[in-house]
């Protein structure tokens, strides 16, 4: 990963759920199944890619839980 992909993902990571059952909580602590309905399904543009930025970084990483 490049300085601006980290950055990023750093970004992604610590967003904080606005709603659902992970108000409040960072993107980070997000199971990733949930991460992956989230990218998918989200109508919200910022969510839906953090999502998918955390998600393809845990994949990436072998990090899923």
């Amino acid at each position: 990963m490049n300085p601006e992909e980290i950055s990023k993902v750093e970004k992604a990571a610590n967003f904080i759920m606005p709603w659902g059952a992970y108000k409040g909580i960072k993107i980070q602590s997000v199971k990733s199944s949930y991460l992956r309905w989230l990218a998918e399904k989200s109508t919200n543009d910022k969510i839906a890619e953090y999502a998918d930025l955390e998600w393809r970084f845990r994949e990436e990483h072998g990090d899923h839980f």
